[in-house]
């Protein structure tokens, strides 16, 4: 499985989480990260164009972000990866101001994971497909 994973990493112990949690235990599972910084870019624009060419001329098997905020990841650039036939992925993490930020762009993803079960009552009145699950769980470093 190969997962293009758009992540704003700001390279800073606040980030590293993801790569402790999950990115480490799925890699031992023969799965394949494609790390995509939207910080790189210019602008938010350059960054969604970078990314849909990347997704075009690579075979990817999901697009996985926790990018919430529909300015820094676009719906047209959702659309377009649903049109590519994609499947879509969104991580929401235990903050509870994230679903105001989230209502315009969580409905166009195909599941969004919630680790916050006190926010699931919002994305159900949006009609948005998700499901509420921990994500401190890789066995590799929690023993």
């Amino acid at each position: 499985m190969k997962i293009f994973y758009y992540f704003q990493d700001l390279e800073t112990n606040m980030f590293d989480w993801q790569r402790v949690h999950f990115i480490d235990e799925l890699r031992r599972h023969n799965v394949e990260f494609v790390t995509f910084n939207p910080l790189y870019y210019r602008t938010q624009e350059e960054a969604n164009e970078q990314a849909l060419g990347i997704l075009r001329e690579n075979k990817f098997d999901l697009f996985f972000t926790n990018v919430c905020y529909h300015k820094m990841l676009f719906v047209d650039t959702l659309k377009e990866i649903k049109r590519m036939g994609i499947p879509t992925l969104a991580l929401r993490c235990d903050n509870l101001i994230i679903p105001y930020n989230d209502q315009v762009l969580s409905p166009y993803f195909d599941l969004v994971w919630l680790t916050s079960a006190e926010t699931q009552h919002l994305y159900d009145k949006w009609g948005v497909n998700s499901f509420f699950a921990p994500y401190a769980a890789n066995p590799y470093t929690f023993q």
